[in-house]
């Protein structure tokens, strides 16, 4: 029976459907976590010191203006601030990188600010530090945020440099008063743009090669694997939850785990005997819950509406769930393995999403 539902599942969905409960043991997750913060607690340190000696110098030479003072006191708080945050509590990481970010975004954008609507004179080669420093904010976005995330706060970013610079040429053009740095400002924020394309492109190329190495690595441990339910089946999908996990977060694409479970199967293990397995996950690529859900159900109709050999009809409860940014391989089989259940609880041979 279960060679026979295993079939009608990869005619379905075109993928191997191994016998599952498993969890793995290790969650690299973490350990990339606990890596960027020993990171940070040793670079913080140095970058707090390099801005301290910023500071000095441009007070020894008074070239220091009000922006750049406030600037340089702002970065080094938000880095002690940092500092102080992962020394005492390792899981503020994700706070902590937003705050950083955020102050450095602060300082450029009113830099920015500063040189257009303060000065009073044309901005000139002023830009050139503007034009070193920014690439870092759409670095630090693509580095420090997943998924959607960093496209969110690069863009705003972007917007308020944008707004900041389309509103000095709007006054200028509005007061008819002339205007030298139309050109540079329209060169600066087209820069801009080409920042976040390159690092974009950098970043997506970097997962994809990725993907593409795990493929490679997931197709030689299939042909070595059977693909009848058996224990190296069970090791095997775990491999593969894992790696899609990693591709995941390295992407941000969502998977959708679909965990089902056969209802009633004592019955058939109490005829036939205790060796098969009733517990199965289908992993789906690139697809949110919504999308998953329609699969499972699809899969428990079908399910549902096939006469096995032997046994006759039989029907299974599905749990589907979708991976987070925050998400561990853990959490992850946790909460389709909980909707699973919730299905059973609700009265079996139905489809439930956490």
């Amino acid at each position: 029976m279960t060679r026979t539902l295993l079939s009608l599942c990869r005619d379905m969905l075109m993928v191997k459907i191994p016998v599952s409960n498993m969890y793995p043991g290790h969650d690299s997750y973490d350990a990339v976590r606990a890596l960027r913060r020993r990171m940070y607690l040793i670079a913080l340190p140095l970058g707090i010191v390099v801005m301290g000696g910023f500071m000095l110098a441009r007070e020894s030479r008074g070239g220091s203006s009000m922006m750049d003072s406030a600037g340089a006191l702002a970065a080094m708080l938000g880095m002690s601030l940092m500092l102080a945050l992962l020394w005492k509590k390792p899981q503020f990481l994700t706070t902590g990188e937003l705050l950083l970010y955020c102050v450095v975004a602060l300082t450029l954008a009113g830099k920015f600010f500063e040189l257009l609507y303060l000065d009073g004179e044309t901005v000139g080669t002023a830009f050139h530090s503007l034009l070193i420093w920014v690439p870092v904010v759409y670095t630090m976005a693509f580095l420090m945020f997943e998924g959607r995330h960093r496209f969110v706060v690069s863009g705003l970013f972007f917007a308020a440099i944008a707004l900041l610079g389309v509103g000095h040429m709007a006054q200028r053009f509005w007061t008819r008063t002339p205007d030298p740095d139309v050109a540079l400002i329209t060169m600066f924020l087209l820069a801009n743009i080409i920042y976040i394309v390159l690092v974009f492109a950098s970043s997506t190329l970097n997962a994809e090669f990725v993907r593409a190495y795990l493929t490679i690595e997931e197709l030689n441990e299939v042909a070595q694997t059977d693909t009848v339910a058996a224990v190296t089946n069970r090791r095997q999908m775990e491999l593969l939850l894992h790696r899609q996990w990693q591709i995941a977060a390295m992407t941000g694409r969502p998977f959708s785990v679909i965990m089902f479970d056969l209802d009633h199967f004592k019955q058939v293990n109490d005829r036939f005997g205790h060796a098969r397995g009733e517990e199965f996950i289908v992993l789906t690529s690139d697809l949110y819950i919504e999308e998953a859900g329609k699969i499972a159900e699809r899969l428990r109709h079908v399910l549902a509406g096939h006469d096995f050999a032997e046994v006759g009809t039989v029907t299974a409860s599905f749990g589907v769930t979708v991976s987070h940014a925050r998400d561990s391989v853990g959490t992850l089989a946790e909460r389709a393995d909980a909707a699973m259940y919730r299905a059973k609880h609700n009265g079996r041979n139905r489809v439930e999403a956490l």
